[in-house]
C-alpha cells in the first residue's frame, strides 16, 4: 500500500517540529521525513529522551516518521581526500541510522559524494563507495536501508551508474542494505523518472515527490503538475513494478500558507495512488 507523506526540508524556517507534526497531521499525510541536524531539535546534539519524546509525539498523531534525510553529507561529503571531513560525515550518517531504528524509520537519505574539480570521478568514487560501506555495516545490523540518492551533485547521471554503485557496494556486506532513494524532480535536467523507476525497481526503498520546469536549460522548482515530470506515466510504473513504499512530498512551502500547500500536496499525492 502506498503511502504519503511530507519532508522536513518542505518547512519554512521558524515553525517547530511540534507544528510541522501537528499541521502534517491534520492535512492527512501518513508521514513525516525528519531532517537530521548538527543542532536544533532534531540533531546530532538530541538527548535519548528527546528523540523518545519525539517518537511520541508522531505516534500519538498517528503518523510515522517514514525515513530520516541525514543531508550532513553536503558540508561533510563521504567522498572528502580530507579524512577528517569524511569521518565527520561516516559518524554523521551512521548516528542517522541508529536515529531511525529508534523512529522505526526504514529509509535514511544519504548524499553519497559532491564532486568538485579537484577530485576526479573515480577516486570520488572508490571513496564514497567505501564511506557507503561503512555505513551500511551499521544499517544492515540494525535492519535499515541506506537511501542513496540521485541529487545535483554532479556524480551518478543514470540509472546504470546507480546500479553499479548499489551492486557494488552490497557486495561487501552481508545483507542489502544499500538502496536507492529516488527523487523524481532531480532527474527531469537529464532524463526521465519513469525511465529510471523501470530499471532500478525493487531497488528503490523510497521516494521523493517533487517536479521541475526546464527554462532555457535551468531547471527551476514549482509545485506538482506543473513542471515537465510526466506524473501519469511516472505513477504507472511505480504501480507495475511493485513499488508499495511511501511517497514523500520535498516541495518549498511558503511561510503565507502552509497548510494550504500541504493539503493540495496531500491530494496530489493521493491521485498518484489512486491511478
Amino acid at each position: 500500500m502506498l503511502k504519503k507523506a511530507v519532508s522536513q526540508i518542505s518547512f519554512p524556517k521558524g515553525l517547530s517540529l511540534s507544528e510541522m507534526l501537528e499541521l502534517v497531521s491534520k492535512t492527512n499525510f501518513d508521514g513525516i521525513e525528519l531532517k537530521l541536524s548538527e543542532e536544533g531539535e532534531f540533531s546530532l546534539a538530541s538527548s535519548q529522551d528527546e528523540i523518545h519524546k519525539i517518537k511520541r509525539k508522531v505516534k500519538n498523531l498517528g503518523l510515522d516518521v517514514c525515513s530520516i534525510a541525514g543531508g550532513l553529507q553536503w558540508k561533510y561529503p563521504l567522498n572528502s581526500p580530507v579524512e577528517s571531513v569524511r569521518k565527520i560525515g561516516i559518524k554523521a550518517a551512521k548516528k542517522a541510522v541508529e536515529l531511525a531504528y529508534i523512529l522505526e524509520a526504514n529509509v535514511v537519505l544519504i548524499v553519497p559524494a559532491v564532486i568538485t574539480k579537484d577530485l576526479p570521478y573515480d577516486k570520488a568514487w572508490k571513496m564514497a563507495l567505501k564511506s557507503i560501506v561503512e555505513i551500511g555495516r551499521t544499517a544492515e545490523k540494525l535492519g535499515v536501508y541506506v537511501g542513496v540518492e540521485n541529487v545535483w551533485n554532479k556524480f551518478i547521471f543514470t540509472p546504470f551508474e546507480m546500479l553499479r554503485f548499489i551492486k557494488e557496494a552490497n557486495s561487501m556486506l552481508h545483507e542489502d542494505s544499500i538502496a536507492v532513494y529516488f527523487d523524481v524532480g532531480n532527474v527531469i535536467p537529464f532524463g526521465y523518472p519513469e525511465h529510471w523507476i523501470l530499471y532500478l525497481r525493487d531497488y528503490i526503498k523510497a521516494i521523493h515527490i517533487k517536479d521541475m520546469k526546464l527554462v532555457n536549460g535551468t531547471a527551476i522548482s514549482v509545485l506538482p503538475p506543473y513542471g515537465n515530470v510526466d506524473w501519469p506515466s511516472v505513477a504507472k510504473t511505480l504501480k507495475n513494478v511493485g513499488y508499495k513504499g511511501y511517497l514523500t512530498a520535498e516541495v518549498p512551502i511558503s511561510a503565507l500558507n502552509v497548510k494550504d500547500i500541504l493539503e493540495y500536496l496531500s491530494s496530489f499525492i493521493e491521485s498518484l495512488i489512486m491511478v
